[in-house]
This record gives structure tokens, C-alpha cells and sequence, in this order.
């Protein structure tokens, strides 16, 4: 075992295309292992001058993740994104084959598995259906006696404000004139 310290280590690759550096790890160690000061990051990855990400992860084979973000205790945040500085979204996510979802969020015990809340004017949740077809959104309850959907305004808002086409069996429809029920 060989243990060197060196101060402001700068690596360039002479070999086109190729990594500055190339870690690999044995049997459950990392390739790398990266600590932050006592405010820093571990991490901070910039892409390339006129093109490239930041950090690419990839799993290599299998159903493992190709990231995972823990926060590491307390009220630590797992994963925060944030958008550039004049426009782009803080997260993008695709799904790359299949029919499976682009971000799939679980909760757990009573919370939410996605929670969104707006700008100051805007929508806590803008949802558009496929090209050819498919919702805008569908909501499914999956067990006990729950809800598929659960509307609730504020101050002089509508609990549900649009045009309802609906086509489906409706158990009851309750009518409001402001707090009064209309019978």
C-alpha cells in the first residue's frame, strides 16, 4: 500500500480521446472516493468547451442504477438539481426504451411520491398527453378504499376549474353556489 500526498494535482491526457485519469476499483471498493472540505462538494464536474456533460453515469450491466444520491443523514437532501442561469430545466429525464416512465417517484409511509409546488404564478404540475394519444394524466388509486384523485382549493379558487368531458359512471355529483351545497 502506497500512500502519496500531493498538493493541486493537474492530470491532461496527451492520448486523443482517451481519460486524464482511469480508476478502477477491486471487488466493493470505488474507483474513486472523493471528499469535500468541511462546505465543499466531493464532486464538481464541468463539461467540455463547446460540448459534453458535466458527468456521465452509467451502470454497466444488470438492473443496477447508473446514479444514486443519498443524502447522507439528518434532513440531507439525496439529489438537488438547479437549472442555468438564464433558462433550462433543473431536471430532464427520458426514458431510453420500453415503455417505461421517464422519472419513476416513490414515497414512503405517508408521503408523496412526487411533490411539486409552483412559482409564484405558475402551475404545481403542467402535464400534456403523447403525440398521437395518451392522457395528459392518470391517476390511480392501488389499494384499500383511496381516492384516484383528491382536489382541493384555496381561498376563492375552484376545487377542479376546466371543462369536464366525462365518460365513465359517476356515483354522485355534488353542486356548490359559493359554501352552499345546491340539491
Amino acid at each position: 500500500v502506497a500512500v502519496l500526498t500531493l498538493e493541486r494535482v493537474v492530470v491532461a491526457s496527451t492520448t486523443t480521446n482517451e481519460p486524464a485519469i482511469k480508476a478502477t476499483g477491486n471487488g466493493t471498493g470505488e474507483g474513486m472516493k472523493l471528499v469535500g472540505g468541511a462546505t465543499a462538494t466531493g464532486l464538481r464536474a464541468q463539461g467540455g468547451a463547446t460540448s459534453g456533460s458535466g458527468a456521465v453515469f452509467a451502470a454497466d450491466t444488470g438492473t443496477e442504477a447508473g446514479f444514486i444520491a443519498y443524502g447522507g443523514g439528518g434532513t440531507a437532501i439525496g439529489f438537488y438539481a438547479l437549472g442555468g442561469d438564464t433558462g433550462g430545466e433543473g431536471i430532464v429525464a427520458e426514458a431510453q426504451a420500453g415503455n417505461n416512465a421517464g422519472v419513476e417517484a416513490i414515497g414512503i409511509g405517508s408521503g408523496a411520491g412526487l411533490s411539486l409546488v409552483a412559482g409564484t404564478t405558475g402551475a404545481g404540475l403542467a402535464a400534456a398527453g403523447g403525440a398521437t394519444s395518451g392522457a395528459g394524466a392518470t391517476f390511480l388509486a392501488t389499494a384499500g378504499n383511496s381516492d384516484g384523485l383528491t382536489a382541493t382549493k384555496q381561498g376563492t379558487g375552484k376545487d377542479i376549474n376546466g371543462r369536464l368531458t366525462v365518460a365513465t359512471l359517476v356515483d354522485t355529483i355534488t353542486t356548490y353556489t359559493g359554501n352552499t351545497v345546491q340539491t
